[in-house]
């Protein structure tokens, strides 16, 4: 598929006062990614997506979504643009359809009840369309404010760490929804993260930025292959697999034991190999699971 530019961040920065929350930021998102715009707390994402949606302006640099300037076409550009930026807020006392259709008429363009009911059918709420919204879980509310991003039928998605403060149930469902987003119905996904495996789980492309500057960008799986991660082998007899691993090429691998589990550093398209190696000398492996945190990540890379 030809590589086509929605969105285009050219040396983007921004400066409250002495601190420099962005700092000549570059990077392109392409019609038909899941763009995972990943760095820890405090890396600066929130202030760029502000910056991109023309919330607040920037320093320095452009942002350009379809080919045009934010800062000349503003109006035209935000009509194909759905977007959450943290936690979404509701009318508690009000139903999901009736919020739909009130924060609709809030952006000028009032839509078709068959649209609200297609929307909340998307993100799986159409059975919940006339509940109050004070009755919902916070994976719902979500799911909401994503079926509130989506009620124009935009072409570009930006959701602002959309899985933040929901249990695995909740996770799991906004994940899925994006996959259908994405593939289903052909939205472009701009999805901001600090966690490391939902961004692996779910992008083609990802950046990772830190201090508000790019540490690096492209291909998802080509990125994660480029670094070292922590294994966790957990063994039978660990005494025996620790005596065969000091006198193989793993041995500048090895970092700890605890119990039976032997922690290592190793290249992930190495973990074959090693996993080869053991059974060949006889390990008996209960399993072997990779631990890299997002901040082990960053130090691999720098």
């Amino acid at each position: 598929m030809e590589n086509i530019p929605i969105l285009e961040v050219k040396s983007l920065s921004k400066k409250f006062k002495d601190f420099q929350a962005v700092n000549n930021l570059s990077f392109t998102v392409n019609t038909g990614d899941v763009y995972g715009f990943l760095g820890p707390n405090g890396a600066g994402k929130s202030t760029t997506i502000r910056m991109i949606l023309s919330l607040i302006y920037p320093s320095n640099g452009d942002v350009f979504l379809f080919g045009n300037s934010i800062k000349t076409h503003r109006a035209s550009i935000m009509k194909k643009v759905g977007a959450i930026v943290e936690r979404p807020d509701f009318y508690g006392s009000l139903s999901a359809k009736k919020n739909l259709e009130i924060l609709s008429k809030m952006q000028m363009e009032e839509v078709s009840k068959n649209r609200i009911s297609e929307t909340l059918e998307w993100v799986g709420l159409l059975d919940r369309a006339d509940s109050k919204v004070k009755t919902f879980s916070q994976g719902m509310k979500q799911r909401l404010g994503i079926a509130q991003a989506l009620i124009h039928n935009p072409e570009l998605i930006i959701l602002d760490e959309p899985t933040n403060g929901l249990d695995p149930h909740g996770m799991k469902d906004i994940r899925e929804m994006i996959i259908s987003l994405n593939k289903d119905y052909n939205k472009t996904i701009f999805l901001s993260s600090h966690i490391l495996s939902e961004v692996e789980i779910l992008a083609n492309r990802m950046i990772i930025i830190n201090k508000g500057e790019k540490l690096v960008e492209g291909n998802v799986n080509e990125i994660l292959l480029s670094g070292k991660q922590n294994l966790t082998v957990e063994v039978v007899d660990v005494n025996s697999a620790l005596s065969i691993i000091n006198g193989s090429e793993y041995q500048q691998n090895f970092k700890s034991i605890e119990k039976n589990k032997i922690f290592l550093s190793l290249q992930r398209n190495k973990v074959p190999e090693l996993n080869k190696f053991l059974v060949q000398n006889n390990v008996d492996i209960l399993s072997i699971t990779p631990t890299r945190t997002l901040e082990e990540f960053f130090l691999s890379l720098t």
